[in-house]
């Protein structure tokens, strides 16, 4: 199951760490791509988070 958080202005989703990270942390937190420039895009809300690559 998929949680997100809302920190400031960024919708950000628990990920597991990818292995050339591996001994910082198990998990990390991922900005998702959907928010983060000046205009959401809205492609990702008409498929739902799940389909946007983040």
């Amino acid at each position: 199951m998929k949680c997100y958080q809302v920190i400031g202005y960024y919708i950000c989703e628990l990920c597991d760490t990818p292995e050339w990270l591996r001994g910082i942390s198990r998990q990390i937190l991922s900005v998702s791509g959907c928010v983060g420039d000046q205009h959401p895009r809205w492609e990702c809300f008409m498929g739902g988070w799940d389909k946007q690559a983040i």
